[in-house]
């Protein structure tokens, strides 16, 4: 708050706003802390989309898996009692009743649910991004001003609304996940003086048909997070 880069509402001084042009700035103790909300954001997205909260270990764990690069997650093995600690966290809240239904505007779910959106829209995007690629592929360096200016271009449309979304790191990680969930390849071509260039060039992958699947999955937990709010 001393830095400016937060302010209390004179009218509602409870109330903590953050200026627009403070908001890039705040990413790195927003990096520093979101990952304490990470597996109850997950899970309240869950719930939101209408699983079951006895059905949720699979799902988290695709969410965990591709935000790996982004997040260090719980151990495999820690997951299934961490995931009933946040479940019971829940009911004594209220947030879930004795039948398991959720309330869609209880705190805990309102408070957690859109957490993780700088990193939904961003992945959508490039998902978005790499659905396009020619079958001859494209250089890496191509891909990165198409992933830019579609961002920048449903930033404007209002399709997203995490500026912070366009981190050239997450933008890249999100890349790096697709390459190694097979959807794209991403190698380096000999150049003109017979040495390995630097660019690397991107092109389908034999998990290519993934992509729609990633992109439906981002788009429906975005959907989702943002009609309850």
């Amino acid at each position: 708050e001393s830095a400016g880069l937060i302010r209390r509402l004179p009218e509602a001084p409870d109330v903590i706003h953050v200026p627009p042009e403070r908001r890039l700035s705040l990413d790195f103790y927003k990096n520093n802390s979101v990952h304490w909300l990470l597996v109850p954001s997950l899970v309240s997205s869950l719930l939101l989309q209408g699983h079951d909260p006895g059905s949720l270990a699979e799902p988290l764990g695709e969410w965990l898996d591709l935000y790996r690069l982004e997040f260090p997650g719980p151990p495999a093995a820690e997951r299934a009692a961490l995931l009933e600690r946040i479940l019971s966290k829940y009911r004594e809240a209220g947030a879930i009743d004795a039948e398991g239904r959720l309330d869609r505007r209880h705190v805990l779910v309102e408070a957690t649910a859109g957490v993780l959106d700088s990193f939904h829209e961003p992945y959508r995007i490039v998902a978005q991004v790499l659905l396009q690629l020619e079958r001859q592929g494209a250089a890496e360096k191509t891909i990165e001003d198409r992933i830019k200016k579609q961002y920048k271009a449903a930033f404007l449309l209002g399709e997203v609304r995490k500026p912070e979304g366009q981190s050239v790191i997450t933008l890249n990680n999100a890349l790096e996940r697709y390459v190694e969930a097979g959807c794209i390849t991403a190698t380096r071509r000999p150049s003109r003086l017979r040495t390995r260039s630097r660019e690397r060039w991107i092109a389908p992958g034999p998990e290519a048909d993934r992509l729609r699947e990633f992109e439906s999955r981002l788009t429906a937990v975005l959907v989702t997070s943002n009609e309850d709010r």
